[in-house]
């Protein structure tokens, strides 16, 4: 899986995939959590992270359309703190088996996070 990944990357994240050191990467699950945590925590367009609780998942929004809008809002958060937008995403979602296990297990790091949703 490790070699087929980069023949669907473009752009930044293609350039982000060839600067990896050689050898660096020892699983897919290693791979997708650094590509995960770069992409989500590595970019900062400057909104503040007070922007974040505006989002919430609509009764009828599924998860993975909850997920992909916060996501699309937390990249432009300017130095997201990982524990801070784990606690939003949280504190968002409307109730359900998802956020029972999260409370359960609550995850240390967006990135954790992301993979799970």
């Amino acid at each position: 899986m490790c070699r087929a990944f980069p023949v669907t990357l473009k752009g930044s994240a293609r350039a982000w995939f060839n600067k990896l050191t050689p050898g660096s990467i020892r699983s897919f699950k290693e791979l997708s959590m650094n590509f995960v945590s770069y992409f989500i925590a590595g970019q900062h367009y400057g909104k503040p992270a007070t922007h974040l609780l505006t989002l919430k998942q609509g009764r009828w929004e599924s998860l993975r359309d909850y997920t992909t809008r916060f996501n699309k809002e937390v990249v432009q958060i300017d130095e997201a703190d990982d524990i801070v937008s784990i606690t939003v995403y949280i504190a968002g979602l409307y109730s359900g088996q998802f956020l029972y296990v999260l409370s359960q297990e609550p995850p240390k790091t967006l990135a954790e996070l992301m993979l799970r949703a």
